[in-house]
């Protein structure tokens, strides 16, 4: 797996490809990182023949990992971590859209949640966006802590969210390795599930994304429930949600798993209340549109969702078939909620099927988006959804994969 994901990190940094799709506008030098003419990039047929190389072997690395031991799965994740922060911005353009976000607030004097990049027509940063029309649908947490970027500029930003990408994975590896411990779990076993996921690895770590971030969080409120933590575990799950709203689903079930549902519900709302009022006075009422650019994300229909794959294998209408599954993903959600309300050592598990109904019924779905259900399905002790984020990793990465190998 290490060496399948060298390939794929050196060949995107050879020259502008569809590996790295910013490299069409223009492929600088400090975008193609320190890989850079080591090699030549390869097709996207080849790209997805290595991808469903990654998919096949993910499964044999996890099951295996006791056997590998702790030691010898975390050198492993280290070494894929540190190649893939090596490659350029892999498969998607997002990181640039941080940065311009960062740049809107700090340098442009706007909301983010009120513009898109349009706003920076003169800016460094322009030529790279590829949604110049959307506003932000991040978190203020994770707005504020990008706008730490911008005095490093355009190239020193895109290396920035590089490391913390690469340091939010280990940290989400390591953290869920601890949380499983803590429950019983065999610790490597947690941490190949975790660190060795491929789409994590090619999409998240190299694409730099902001998930990883929130799973890293996520992770650490669930370290904490594991220590019978209560209010500071779902304290950390709303710390979650203030960085991406899609993290908001963990917080009941860790206030339902926690040792003092009361204490718990007590750290959650005063964490809201802080991360609230901290959102309110960097951003004030513009703050709101940040509801628009969420409800305009849902709109959207991936190629590669659930939604999309049924509509076009059943010949039903799209809208018809993303209400019965969002209709199912509501009804799974509520009966975990139920479950974790009388069984609170079950709480993990439940929020890690919740999730999963989550990923199914979304019509908006990216491969890196895998990241959420990861750390709930290492700590939970339950294979049947460990079987089930196998399932779907190998359902979001073969469907990009497919679109390579036409």
């Amino acid at each position: 797996m290490v060496a399948l994901m060298s390939v794929v990190a050196v060949s995107a940094a050879g020259a502008p490809s569809r590996l790295v799709p910013v490299s069409r506008r223009a492929f600088p030098a400090w975008m193609a990182g320190p890989l850079h003419g080591l090699a030549k990039p390869i097709s996207q047929r080849a790209f997805g023949i290595v991808l469903i190389l990654l998919i096949a072997l993910y499964p044999v690395a996890v099951l295996g990992a006791r056997r590998l031991g702790l030691r010898g799965v975390l050198i492993a994740v280290v070494a894929a971590h540190v190649i893939l922060l090596l490659a350029p911005p892999l498969l998607t353009g997002d990181v640039f859209g941080y940065i311009g976000y960062a740049r809107l607030g700090v340098l442009h004097g706007s909301s983010p949640y009120t513009h898109g990049a349009v706003a920076l027509h003169h800016d460094a940063v322009h030529r790279f966006v590829l949604w110049h029309d959307v506003h932000s649908p991040y978190g203020p947490a994770f707005t504020l802590l990008s706008y730490l970027t911008v005095p490093l500029g355009v190239a020193g930003a895109l290396w920035a969210f590089k490391v913390m990408a690469m340091a939010a994975g280990l940290a989400c590896t390591g953290l869920s390795a601890a949380a499983a411990g803590r429950a019983g779990g065999a610790p490597a076993h947690a941490a190949a599930l975790v660190g060795l996921n491929p789409l994590l690895l090619v999409y998240a770590v190299g694409g730099a994304h902001n998930d990883l971030l929130v799973a890293a969080v996520a992770a650490a409120a669930l370290l904490a429930l594991g220590a019978r933590r209560g209010a500071l575990a779902s304290g950390t799950a709303i710390l979650a949600a203030a960085m991406k709203t899609s993290a908001l689903l963990l917080a009941p079930f860790v206030i339902l798993g926690a040792p003092s549902r009361r204490r718990a519900l007590a750290g959650a709302l005063a964490a809201a209340a802080l991360c609230t009022g901290a959102a309110v006075l960097a951003f004030g009422s513009s703050l709101t549109g940040m509801v628009g650019a969420l409800a305009q994300q849902q709109r959207s229909v991936s190629r590669h969702s659930m939604p999309s794959e049924v509509a076009s294998l059943s010949g039903l209408d799209i809208g018809t078939v993303r209400a019965m599954l969002g209709a199912a993903a509501a009804t799974a959600a509520a009966v975990a909620l139920v479950h974790a309300w009388r069984h609170r050592h079950r709480a993990v598990a439940a929020a890690g099927w919740a999730t999963a109904a989550l990923l199914v019924s979304t019509a908006w779905l990216l491969p890196w988006y895998i990241v959420w259900l990861l750390p709930l399905a290492a700590v939970a002790r339950d294979r049947r959804l460990q079987t089930a984020t196998f399932v779907l990793t190998a359902f979001m990465g073969v469907t990009h994969a497919r679109l390579g190998l036409g």
